[in-house]
């Protein structure tokens, strides 16, 4: 990849357009640089490839991925141990799910809730010492 890869960056990953592209213009208005991927294998090159994210941003379910993105998780956490990782849902995430979460999964969101609580949920998961390259004042 051409762009410095910085701590603020974070790696999107969705299969669906529209959704991958509203939580994108969510999250660059935050102040923080972006990737893209449409499914788990291209994001797990851009992991490896690319040292240094600071978050995945990964739905749930993909269909006809690979693997899901709890999964997806688990491997970028390997890649890049202090990785944040935020599930993404359109769909009720269960007990079930949850079991699959610990050593992967930092926290996770209702994709209804995004515009709302994506940020602040990304900045409790960074700590109160770090801010974006284009904080506010």
């Amino acid at each position: 990849m051409g762009a410095e890869i910085r701590p603020e960056t974070v790696l999107i990953v969705d299969d669906d357009d529209d959704l991958r592209d509203l939580t994108d213009l969510i999250v660059t208005r935050g102040g923080y640089q972006t990737t893209l991927a449409k499914n788990p294998a291209s994001a797990i090159s851009i992991i490896r490839d690319n040292p240094g994210l600071g978050f995945l941003l990964t739905e749930l379910h993909m269909p006809g991925a690979e693997f899901d993105g709890i999964e997806l998780a688990r491997q970028a956490k390997v890649i890049q141990p202090s990785i944040h990782t935020v599930l993404l849902s359109l769909v009720e995430i269960t007990s079930v799910h949850r079991m699959r979460f610990p050593g992967a999964v930092d926290t996770s969101l209702d994709k209804f809730e995004i515009a709302g609580r994506l940020l602040p949920e990304m900045e409790a998961l960074r700590g109160p010492n770090v801010s974006t390259a284009m904080s506010h004042s």
